[in-house]
């Protein structure tokens, strides 16, 4: 059955093993748009052995079926309250299908002090997610960066049972 059943979670220094074999499936033009630069496979190993977990937020997007971890979206603190740099990878096989939309709506819906995500390497498809999710979306700085402002207006795109507020109460 197609398409199959998907998991969304917090991804756990457990996970390392999947995460690894998640980046390097990524082919070396979605490997240097994740890490803005071609990584060998075992520069890759190196990078997700160096992981700060506890500093950093993980999900993943699993599907059903042993087809393992298909989707990652790491939250890295900056140095400005509030904002966070937003990676996102979906395998190419599923790409288009609302899988990277669900995990960012997943990922912002336990994080509720989330005031801004920043996207240093951004790709077409993400301001086009924030949109489906009505978050504000800007290009600002030299050179651009896209700026997300992941609030919610009430509606269906909201992810059910988040603790963020519409973005018209106070």
């Amino acid at each position: 059955m197609w398409p199959p059943t998907r998991e969304l979670s917090p991804l756990l220094p457990v996970h390392r093993g999947a995460l690894g074999l998640h980046l390097l499936a990524l082919s070396p033009d979605d490997r240097y748009a994740r890490f803005g630069m071609t990584l060998s496979d075992e520069a890759v190993l190196r990078w997700v052995a160096r992981i700060a977990w506890p500093r950093q937020r993980w999900w993943g997007a699993w599907l059903q079926g042993d087809l393992g971890l298909q989707a990652v979206l790491q939250l890295s603190p900056t140095r400005r309250a509030g904002a966070w740099e937003l990676t996102l990878t979906v395998n190419e096989p599923l790409r288009g299908q609302g899988l990277g939309t669900s995990l960012l709506a997943a990922a912002m819906g336990q994080m509720p002090d989330v005031e801004r995500l920043l996207c240093q390497h951004g790709h077409a498809a993400m301001p086009a997610m924030a949109r489906r999710l009505g978050y504000g979306v800007q290009l600002r700085g030299l050179p651009p960066r896209l700026e997300i402002t992941p609030a919610f207006s009430a509606g269906p795109a909201a992810w059910p049972g988040s603790s963020r507020r519409p973005a018209t109460q106070a």
